[in-house]
């Protein structure tokens, strides 16, 4: 009596809100739930028609995304909300703009990730770093592919948004310059994150010893240190040298960094570690994945006031 169908139907909403769930968890549950005991082939069945179903209501979800903006225009006024016919979809909130230009230090970490869902895709974040250190969300957009033009449409709205004007007293770090930043925020001081370069360098192919080398030179604080051991490096490899000052270091050691920004920050973590609080969004359709972030960040936005 414990069909292919009526799993699918029992489990539908599970799947969806997790859709990483493994075929032994959800035999699990039945068995629990349903006191039956199916085989792993029925509930692989089942999910294919689950999924099947998320990707034809995806394709109708597309259609509503004006919708979606227009109430969030309605409900949060001040918002950006942009889209363009390629895909794409841009989000900064009001309250997110206003936070950061209040309350957090003059520093924005850039960077891509993919969407996992039933249409692949690519979300880029912009992510600042509050007075506490922590991260703040500031935009993020979705976009058909991370390149060159894309990166150019959304650095082409988030300074107005942001009031960045020619990037003079800003600074932004990323883990990889997809595109002349220089050509959209002239005077902004930008930053490459090590642990992209020291990977680029692949130091750790060479050993421990280049490892540690590597972020010596990171960490040192002065030029006249960082002349020591860039020397010491040349001598004791140049080859290893030589590639390593291809990678533009004064972008990613703390000797030649600004100080406007009141931060020392070598690495991207904060987008990092907010990709990482969305994991899950990020294999829902299109407008669940939107509305999930949108109350996680209001969430923690209410959460920091009652805190202060």
């Amino acid at each position: 009596m414990v069909t292919t169908d009526m799993i699918a139907q029992h489990f539908e909403a599970t799947i969806k809100d997790h859709p990483k769930m493994k075929l032994r968890e959800i035999q699990r549950r039945c068995a629990s739930e349903m006191h039956v005991n199916v085989t792993i082939d029925c509930f692989y069945r089942a999910k294919k028609i689950v999924n099947e179903k998320m990707a034809g209501n995806q394709k109708e979800e597309f259609g509503l995304l004006w919708d979606y903006a227009h109430e969030l225009w309605s409900k949060m006024p001040g918002s950006t909300i942009k889209m363009a016919v390629q895909k794409r979809y841009y989000v900064c909130f009001d309250t997110l703009k206003r936070g950061w230009k209040a309350g957090c230090r003059p520093l924005i970490g850039l960077d891509g990730c993919f969407i996992k869902g039933q249409f692949k895709s690519e979300f880029l974040t912009a992510v600042g770093r509050d007075t506490n250190n922590q991260m703040f969300p500031v935009a993020w957009a979705v976009v058909e592919v991370e390149c060159t033009n894309s990166w150019g449409w959304f650095l082409s709205l988030l300074p107005t948004d942001l009031g960045l004007e020619d990037g003079y007293g800003y600074t932004i770090i990323s883990d990889k310059q997809k595109i002349a930043i220089s050509d959209i925020l002239p005077r902004v001081e930008h930053r490459n994150c090590v642990r992209h370069v020291f990977a680029n360098w692949s130091g750790r192919k060479l050993g421990k010893s280049y490892e540690c080398d590597f972020w010596q030179i990171v960490k040192c604080t002065t030029e006249r240190e960082w002349e020591d051991l860039c020397s010491a490096l040349e001598k004791k490899d140049k080859d290893a040298y030589n590639n390593l000052m291809k990678m533009s270091s004064k972008m990613w050691t703390r000797a030649f960094l600004g100080t406007t920004c009141k931060s020392d920050i070598v690495d991207n973590n904060l987008c990092e570690a907010f990709n990482s609080s969305i994991v899950e969004a990020k294999f829902k359709s299109i407008i669940r994945m939107l509305e999930d972030i949108r109350t996680k960040m209001m969430t923690r936005i209410v959460q920091k006031k009652e805190v202060m």
